[in-house]
């Protein structure tokens, strides 16, 4: 019976766990991308 807890909770915690990585990994940069783009076009300060 926990080899078959096991086989279902392993593959769960790990898709629980990849997701906020993936969407971390993309919008860290697009973020900061964002902000040097406003810097440079608008002159907002990078703090905003």
């Amino acid at each position: 019976m926990t080899f078959i807890m096991n086989f279902i909770i392993i593959p769960l915690m790990c898709i629980v766990g990849i997701v906020p990585s993936i969407y971390l990994l993309f919008a860290i940069p697009i973020v900061i991308g964002y902000k040097v783009y406003r810097k440079l076009r608008f002159g907002i300060s990078l703090m905003n």
